[in-house]
């Protein structure tokens, strides 16, 4: 079986994740981020936000918001789990081309990450 992963890099630090699955009859929508950071910076998820065609949804950060739970130390790497709630299903909240923006902070830079999910039938 193939898998097929999105991933970005920027000035030493890179951010991956995976596909989604196990989305039926779920509430929810969970992804797993992977951060590498190269840099002698801390890296940080400030915000995230998921834009779907009806709207945008805040991210649920793990444990409270703390910030040891979004970021990835100097030359380490990281897992951050982000999570969003729904009233409705996760696969028709989210529908065909659900997007995730990232707010990522290396040391005192800001940048902005786009990640765009497509629905494979």
């Amino acid at each position: 079986m193939e898998r097929y992963e999105w991933s970005k890099r920027i000035d030493g630090v890179e951010v991956r994740t995976g596909t989604y699955t196990d989305l039926i009859g779920s509430t929810d929508f969970g992804p797993e981020f992977e951060i590498i950071n190269s840099t002698g910076e801390a890296v940080v998820i400030k915000d995230a936000q998921l834009l779907v065609k009806e709207g945008r949804y805040p991210v649920r950060f793990s444990g409270k918001g703390e910030l040891r739970w979004r970021s990835a130390d100097p030359g380490s790497s990281a897992r951050v789990s982000l999570a969003w709630g729904f009233d409705d299903y996760a696969t028709n909240v989210l529908g065909d081309r659900p997007r995730i923006i990232l707010d990522l902070q290396v040391g005192e830079e800001e940048h902005q990450l786009e990640i765009e999910y497509e629905r494979i039938k």
